[in-house]
């Protein structure tokens, strides 16, 4: 994975499987742009027990970025917003960012995580009441 990701992969996952013949595999799945494709199936090749490397191109839609920051009483919390035409329609927490507080905090990732999200909520919806 970590090779992979160097590759310039955009995500990397993988599964355990059965293969022909009962036996046990591992179902390796790379995302890569289309320029990549030729020298991420390579780099596979090189660098597995694979004898051959199946691909299929896929359309990807995606929502621009943008980076931002949070205040909350654990610190400020990196954010990414997502917009389509324009409009910001996803504002979420970085998870990189609420570990890093909750480790800092000593308090548990997901409370850190709830209180970024409660204070996006709070920015988005300011007269919103959470109970």
């Amino acid at each position: 994975m970590d090779l992979a990701f160097q590759h310039e992969a955009l995500d990397v996952f993988y599964a355990p499987i059965q293969m022909k013949k009962h036996r046990p595999g591992v179902l390796l799945n790379v995302l890569v742009a289309s320029e990549q494709a030729d020298a991420m199936r390579r780099l596979i090749l090189l660098h597995t027990s694979a004898f051959g490397v199946r691909s299929t191109l896929w359309d990807r839609k995606k929502l621009q970025r943008k980076a931002g920051q949070i205040r909350t009483v654990y610190g400020l919390i990196a954010t990414k917003e997502g917009y389509l035409d324009g409009q910001c329609v996803r504002c979420t927490p970085e998870f990189d960012s609420c570990e890093k507080a909750a480790l800092k905090e000593g308090v548990p990732l997901q409370e850190v995580y709830r209180a970024a999200e409660q204070a996006l909520n709070q920015e988005r919806y300011p007269g919103r009441v959470h109970l």
